[in-house]
């Protein structure tokens, strides 16, 4: 306690690194590791009050000798100058054994209270920062930092203040900041996670959703504003509650690239904002429902580099089937700008070293796996699977992430939706792109969505496959007139034209307002002619084989490849000229056929056929197309 103004010179420290919880030790409700996230994966296990945090950091795992930061409260009637250092980390130690760190202790709290606060020091309340690569099995959470003005404001630097969590061979999430001045309702909170995560590399993990700083289930936090930097997220989970009293439009942040790293996850609890807002997402920070989410009633406006998405989550999942999505409904319209997400899911889909089977694979496919394509055609719901040791090696290429999305009123998109892989290793099998799923009143604009495969780093490794996507208009007579079809691709992929390298196409699954469920077009369809891989149609795996395909219309062009995995029947099939079917001695039953523009007469149709021979294949033989017209018959055969 300083009765006047105190200042902490640039040579000064206040040193309580190391100096909480010993190792193997917490304090009540806590858990190895834990402070403002926990590494248990527990959200009972969080520690700390957000607004006045006096909590020392828990003690790393017992094995190793990381202890947790301590805590420093330091009040001050007049001015506090932070020019020094404030040091809440925790310990560096190594465990009995000389090895780095198997368990990391959790960064401390610092508390200030001062007519007003500035300097230019420095500020530390992390988990034990290392080099991210050799540590951490059991990884720290990092710690809590309050900085409140009375009468005046805080302008100590932000970007001076540290709460990173650790990583390393797993990963927990950072801490909170708060900030408060005096003409205040509420408060700030900033979610700052720089280390954490920017270490990525072949070894390090992302956290997990339950192992990110999260409201604790039974609190309320309530703040004026909610400022992202880096990878700073928070989760708000079942039992808990957020109320951002500025609305959606208050929460902000900013990124080192336009693909934002950090922002909001609801995970089930409350996210309150007031009546009267409006609800706009803006300044790169992205909002993940794992848990469907219904926005408020009224309108939706994305702009400047925010949007919905997925953030890069580590799980033990080897497929994809539980890996974490986002499920958003907008009872109003949706209008998302350019330059803003209406969602970005690159390479925020599963990262595992062991997805197979489904390594690299979604809609689209590797040439010697046809039968691992997985997915509903017409509702897909998962991720694209990462590249691992079933498709030829291990490595760390993430797939794309998904969504689903339902707006009550009108899409207006103009902005972005990117579900593709993304590339960590180089020379590596590449992994699949994701799935797209919008329900919507009707849809204009000028923007695109994306699901493309992603092309290998070697012409004799794996690309990876093309996603899904899914697009339902329920609007009276809504169509597809008002958006340019040809920036929705779900293409394959290929390196230097080696067919050892290709994958094929996805999905696109387009349904208009006058259309009955069910009875939209599927079309498959490629941007490289050199790409001989076909798409899998009917999914089998994963709920695909569900998909009911008989009111459904396949449409395969612009050098699409179709295989039928097996027999089916559909209301009709278009093949342009540069397109190819292989019946894979499957019977595809259709009521009407159209080949390179020309109508086919009833009758059964192989590739023997005159009129169907440049576009029909039958890589088992046996398989017909048989098209029925749209009259009664009866055959007796």
């Amino acid at each position: 306690v300083v009765g006047g103004d105190c200042t902490l010179g640039t040579s000064a420290t206040i040193d309580v690194l190391g100096k909480g919880d010993a190792q193997g030790c917490f304090g009540p409700g806590g858990a190895v590791g834990a402070h403002a996230a926990t590494s248990s994966g527990n959200y009972a296990h969080i520690r700390g009050n957000v607004y006045a945090p006096e909590e020392i950091g828990a003690g790393g795992d017992g094995k190793a000798q990381s202890r947790g930061g301590g805590a420093v409260k330091l009040t001050v009637t007049g001015t506090a100058t932070i020019d020094g250092v404030i040091d809440a980390e925790s310990s560096h130690q190594s465990d009995t054994g000389g090895n780095p760190e198997k368990g990391v202790g959790a960064g401390g709290s610092i508390f200030i209270t001062a007519a007003s606060i500035g300097g230019s020091g420095t500020i530390v309340a992390s988990a034990y920062e290392g080099n991210g690569t050799s540590y951490t099995s059991i990884p720290g959470s990092g710690g809590r930092v309050a900085l409140v003005a009375t009468s005046g404001e805080v302008t100590f630097p932000s970007t001076n203040i540290r709460v990173s969590g650790s990583a390393g061979n797993s990963a927990c999430g950072g801490g909170t900041i708060f900030i408060k001045n005096a003409a205040d309702a509420y408060g700030e909170l900033q979610l700052h996670d720089s280390k954490a995560y920017s270490q990525y590399n072949y070894s390090s993990h992302y956290p997990t959703a339950t192992r990110m700083p999260a409201v604790k289930p039974g609190e309320k936090w309530t703040f004026d504003r909610i400022v992202v930097r880096s990878y700073g997220r928070i989760a708000v989970p079942e039992g808990a509650e957020l109320e951002i009293a500025g609305g959606f439009a208050a929460v902000g942040g900013y990124s080192d690239s336009d693909a934002p790293q950090g922002g909001i996850v609801y995970l089930g609890g409350t996210i309150t904002v007031p009546e009267s807002a409006e609800h706009i997402l803006q300044n790169a920070w992205l909002f993940q429902a794992v848990k469907p989410f219904t926005f408020p009633a009224g309108d939706v406006v994305v702009k400047t580099h925010a949007g919905f998405g997925c953030f890069n989550f580590n799980t033990g999942d080897t497929v994809p089937t539980n890996y974490p999505g986002c499920i958003v409904s907008i009872p109003g319209a949706l209008t998302v700008d350019s330059g803003a997400f209406l969602f970005y899911g690159v390479g925020r889909g599963p990262r595992t070293t062991n997805s197979s089977p489904y390594g690299g694979h979604h809609g689209g496919v590797g040439t010697n796996s046809l039968t691992k394509a997985y997915d509903s055609i017409l509702d897909p719901v998962l991720p694209g699977a990462s590249a691992g040791s079933g498709d030829g090696g291990v490595n760390n290429n993430s797939g794309g992430a998904a969504l689903k999305l339902t707006v009550g009123g009108l899409l207006t998109m103009n902005g972005t939706a990117n579900v593709t892989s993304v590339e960590n290793k180089w020379a590596s099998h590449k992994a699949a792109s994701g799935t797209i799923n919008i329900t919507a009143a009707g849809i204009a604009g000028t923007g695109s969505l994306k699901a493309d495969g992603f092309p290998s780093g070697s012409s004799s490794k794996l690309s990876g496959g093309g996603g899904r996507i899914a697009i339902r208009l329920t609007g009276k007579d809504a169509t597809f007139d008002n958006f340019p079809l040809a920036n929705i691709t779900a293409d394959g992929a290929i390196k230097n034209n080696d067919v050892r390298s290709m994958s094929s196409a996805g999905t696109i699954y387009l349904q208009s307002g006058n259309e009955a469920e069910g009875a939209g077009t599927i079309l498959v369809k490629s941007a490289n002619s050199a790409i001989t891989c076909p798409t899998p149609i009917p999914s089998l795996k994963y709920g695909g084989k569900n998909d009911v395909l008989k009111s459904a219309k396949l449409s395969v062009e612009k050098y699409g490849r179709v295989w039928l995995a097996d027999s089916v029947r559909m209301a009709s099939v278009t093949i342009d000229n540069t397109a190819k079917l292989d019946l894979n001695g499957k019977t595809l039953n259709v009521a009407a056929a159209t080949v390179n523009g020309v109508r086919l007469a009833p009758g059964f149709y192989t590739t023997d056929s005159e009129q169907v021979a440049a576009v029909l294949l039958d890589s088992v033989g046996g398989g017909q197309l048989v098209v029925t017209g749209k009259g009664m018959k009866i055959i007796v055969r």
